[in-house]
């Protein structure tokens, strides 16, 4: 069963000069001749196959479509993760491996300015899930933001 639900998630072929498996293919997001499944940790790119990599604990793991030609890979915090209705809240969107703040990245429904940031208030109780997106950027992180009373 295992094996079913791995093979519908994602595929790979192995590379015997590598030693190594190569992923071609996460959910309906294939390789192509220009584009690739690239790993970064921590928002740089790893330097040996995916089954060499070691990862500890507290590493940013990411799993990225087409890196390559991305400009950034985006890295989304906010001042505080919890809030009140109505309440604004500031969120932050940097590229996660310059630290530079990104402008123009939306984070839910709103542009980040010139310093990265972008200011939210919610209407709604309950965890509001976010993430930064920009077109020729890498998505960031979800950030969990609790809403209260």
């Amino acid at each position: 069963m295992i094996n079913y639900i791995i093979s519908h998630f994602f595929s790979r072929t192995f590379y015997e000069l590598y030693d190594d498996y190569s992923i071609t293919r996460i959910g309906n997001t294939s390789q192509t001749k220009s584009q690739y499944w690239d790993i970064l940790i921590d928002y740089s790119f790893i330097n040996v196959g995916g089954c060499q990599q070691k990862v500890k604990q507290g590493d940013n793991v990411l799993f990225a479509f087409d890196a390559f030609n991305k400009k950034h890979f985006l890295k989304l915090e906010a001042s505080n993760y919890t809030s009140k209705i109505g309440s604004l809240i500031a969120v932050k969107v940097t590229d996660g491996l310059t630290n530079q703040p990104i402008e123009g990245a939306i984070v839910g429904n709103q542009l980040t300015n010139s310093n990265g940031f972008a200011t939210l208030a919610f209407n709604s109780l309950g965890m509001q899930k976010l993430k930064a997106e920009r077109s020729d950027s890498i998505r960031s992180n979800a950030i969990a933001i609790y809403i209260t009373i």
